[in-house]
């Protein structure tokens, strides 16, 4: 039987690199998405304005993350 190795939690200097990949990830899709959104044909104008809509919310997203944790960074919890 396979035993996974003990999971610990994160040191204080690993959080920041956390948290900067998920925001890049989170922004990156919103980007990818907005290529794809503005680069569809006509025909698939429907798809594509889905699209552009989910890749400026991912966009948000990310941004919102972002002032979040510049206005909470201040406070000790």
């Amino acid at each position: 039987m396979w035993i996974p190795w003990p999971i610990r939690p994160p040191t204080g200097s690993e959080l920041p690199v956390l948290f900067w990949g998920i925001v890049i990830i989170v922004v990156g899709f919103g980007v990818v998405c907005l290529h794809f959104g503005y680069r569809a044909p006509a025909e698939k104008a429907q798809e594509a304005a889905k699209l552009i809509h989910g890749g400026y919310g991912f966009i948000a997203v990310g941004v919102l993350m972002y002032v979040i944790r510049r206005f909470f960074s201040g406070f000790s919890v």
